[in-house]
């Protein structure tokens, strides 16, 4: 294999959020990641083997254009495997940058696919969320209901291109989910007590004693 950088090292110490930081954390995430650049810029490593790039789903083939890469793969041997960095486009912009379960969340930058099932979206390390359009400059995702994302958090967002990878971000796009509630049952009840309440909704936490 010919490398020409370490792309999938970790750079200690990093500085993340006016922080240094000498091994990897969790903070702002659910779990462990480090830098590869000693300023953090967006792009992040998991240091366990749970996180990963998602395979194609929908037949991709929209391989990184060798010409957007600042070096080439040399010639003389076809079985070498060069990382390098290549524009595969950026997230600038999120919006709204909270809400509940039902919330669309638009996404502008460059690059993006304009098939749907090209692009994921990940809020946190592993939510991804259904997309419902996208432009070459927008994507739009719908949180769904039952998403598990932990309302205590602000979560990073991250954007996939199937078989292109992360896209680049200034490490400022963020969301925070708000849980809500749509029904409880019963509506009335005894005054006495005795009554089982039922309340229904997202974002809640089993072991918070709330």
């Amino acid at each position: 294999i010919y490398l020409s950088f370490l792309a999938q090292s970790c750079a200690f110490p990093f500085n993340y959020d006016s922080v240094n930081y000498t091994s990897c954390t969790t903070v702002n995430d659910t779990q462990e990641w480090c830098s590869p650049t000693f300023a953090y810029t967006g792009q992040r490593l998991y240091c366990t083997a749970s996180a990963s790039i998602p395979t194609s789903s929908c037949n991709s083939s929209s391989w990184i254009d060798p010409s957007s890469c600042s070096q080439m793969t040399p010639n003389s041997n076809l079985h070498q495997f060069l990382f390098t960095p290549c524009t595969i486009g950026s997230v600038e912009s999120i919006s709204p940058q909270q809400g509940t379960a039902g919330t669309t969340i638009t996404i502008t930058g460059t690059n993006f696919s304009t098939v749907l099932c090209e692009n994921h979206i990940f809020i946190g390390s592993f939510y991804d969320c259904p997309i419902i359009s996208a432009s070459t400059t927008e994507i739009i995702c719908e949180i769904a209901s039952n998403s598990s994302l932990n309302a205590k958090m602000i979560q990073d967002i991250r954007v996939v291109r199937d078989l292109q990878g992360y896209l680049s971000n200034n490490g400022l796009i963020q969301f925070q989910f708000q849980a809500s509630i749509s029904n409880v049952l019963p509506i009335e009840g005894s005054i006495y007590g005795g009554t089982e309440v039922t309340i229904i909704g997202d974002g809640f936490t089993p072991v918070d004693p709330r």
